[in-house]
């Protein structure tokens, strides 16, 4: 019994012996697979990135210039409507009613000064009878005549005279009633004109410009005044503008003429469109609690059509995501970011990677050069490059969501095969420890006999 107790413990303690030494060779093997991440060679874009919302070029609020009930209301929001066309009819009772009552104004107004000018031909047809008395009297002689006959004649003249100004006067008056009698019809016309609302057309337009509807803001039999919009028409949606609202401390980086990247959350971040700077507002906008000042921003973009339906897929209100780019860096190496954030231990070094790693610490200056890790016959190896500071261009370097710049390699410890041209040789970097694995038995696990 005792001898079958010895041979348990000992088989116990040769087990646990084996899940040690494999625990052990694990934690500090060099030779499992580390995860690294590409070394890539390309461009680089420093970019300024906000939030925007779309909106058309030119956006056309629609109101009534009278009061009146909708009796036809021909088109609706996402219709394409060009200029002249007819958006909704008010009830015309109303304004045909005092359009007819102008119109006999004016024709009473027009017989009156028709009256007034027989009135002042008459009044002439008596002056010159007058005159003409006058006229035979002094050849005859007034002597013949008599000085009573002589003023009775001169008084007919003067009264013909007096007849014919206030016909002329007459004429004046009627000719203004009638002038006034016009314009209320005119105004009756304009009135009844106005129960029409169309699309605005521009004076001596050639070619009918589009409009699309983007809102309808009242329904067929509403009862509408001259302060309610009625429609909210844009011009041609193949072109739209973002606008963006650049923070104060970048805003010194945006200028007109910009080239930038949008995308919107309907058709997928991978989706990315051009698009470019077309003004800078000066005057700034305070935003938040917190009084946030921004400056806007308006960037020219193109919409496009669906495939399916032909529809404009970029609508009026869309908020997309914008990156204008400040700066770009071509041909240069591209650090992933998370390799310059990893730390890898000495345990997991050779003797001969540790040497490197001494002799380039005490001849860099590290406030300036980083030390990143690459696998060399499977094992990692230190590299040292520059990020910080300025490259050959006097520029700064560019870091973005993905990669860092690399400014300046160590020549000592570059890898030898590094060519640009030829992606077999970039190293891949090494960004993580690799994963932890257990043994043969889980070191922690409790042996029973």
């Amino acid at each position: 019994m005792k001898k079958l107790l010895l041979v348990v413990v000992l088989v116990g303690l040769g087990l646990a012996g084996v899940a040690y030494y494999t625990q052990y060779r694990i934690s500090h093997s060099t030779d499992d697979a580390y995860p690294t991440a590409s070394l890539e060679f390309g461009e680089m874009r420093d970019v300024v990135s906000a939030t925007a919302m779309l909106k058309p070029l030119e956006v056309r609020p629609i109101f009534s210039k009278i009061s009146g009930q909708i009796v036809d209301l021909p088109v609706k929001a996402g219709d394409e409507v060009e200029e002249g066309q007819i958006l909704l009819q008010l009830d015309q009772k109303d304004a045909l009613i005092k359009r007819r009552q102008a119109s006999a104004a004016v024709r009473a107004a027009e017989a009156g000064v028709a009256a007034a000018e027989a009135q002042l031909r008459r009044a002439q047809v008596g002056q010159e009878y007058a005159q003409k008395a006058i006229d035979a009297a002094k050849n005859i002689g007034l002597s013949q005549v008599g000085q009573l006959k002589t003023v009775e004649l001169e008084g007919a003249l003067e009264l013909a005279k007096a007849n014919v100004s206030a016909a002329e006067e007459g004429v004046a008056a009627a000719k203004a009633q009638a002038e006034m009698a016009k314009e209320k019809l005119a105004e009756a016309e304009e009135g009844l004109e106005l129960t029409t609302i169309s699309v605005p057309a521009k004076p001596n337009g050639q070619t009918k410009r589009k409009y699309v509807v983007l809102k309808r803001e009242v329904e067929n039999g509403q009862n509408v005044d001259a302060k309610q919009p009625l429609f909210v028409l844009a011009a041609d949606l193949g072109e739209l503008q973002a606008h963006a609202l650049i923070p104060e401390s970048q805003i010194t980086r945006v200028e007109v003429g910009q080239n930038a990247e949008f995308w919107v959350d309907a058709l997928g971040d991978d989706k990315k469109m051009p698009a470019r700077v077309a003004e800078v507002r000066p005057a700034p906008t305070s935003q938040g609690m917190q009084g946030a000042v921004s400056f806007e921003v308006l960037l020219n973009v193109k919409n496009v059509k669906s495939e399916k339906t032909g529809a404009w897929q970029l609508k009026s209100g869309m908020t997309a995501q914008v990156e204008i780019t400040d700066r770009v860096h071509r041909d240069v190496w591209k650090l992933p970011v998370n390799a310059r954030s990893f730390t890898l231990e000495e345990n997991h070094l050779t003797a001969e990677a540790k040497k490197a790693v001494a002799e380039a610490e005490n001849r860099l200056d590290m406030n300036k050069w980083s030390k990143i890790w690459i696998l060399r016959n499977g094992k990692p190896w230190p590299v040292f490059v520059r990020l910080s500071g300025v490259g050959a261009q006097g520029e700064t370097g560019i870091k973005d969501a993905e990669f860092h710049e690399i400014l300046e390699w160590d020549a000592q410890t570059k890898p030898a095969a590094l060519n640009p041209k030829d992606p077999k040789t970039f190293p891949e970097i090494i960004i993580g420890l690799p994963p932890k694995k257990n043994g043969l038995f889980d070191f922690n696990t409790n042996i029973k006999l």
